[in-house]
């Protein structure tokens, strides 16, 4: 079984900072999902998005790791 979750573009920013108010809004519908299937809610997480940036910026430059 998948599931998906469709979040609109307008959402979405590309940054790692404390979440702003359309990613809580993002978190907030992610977490409606997990709840709606049994599984506890998430949480923003500031080191776990700085790294997950950098990793981004590492895959945009099309560097092997």
């Amino acid at each position: 079984m998948a599931a998906f979750l469709a979040v609109p573009s307008s959402l979405v920013r590309l940054s790692h900072a404390q979440p702003s108010q359309d990613m809580q809004a993002v978190l907030d519908v992610h977490n409606r999902a997990r709840a709606a299937v049994g599984f506890p809610p998430l949480s923003w997480s500031d080191s776990l998005a700085s790294q997950a940036q950098i990793w981004a910026n590492h895959l945009a430059t099309g560097v092997a790791a």
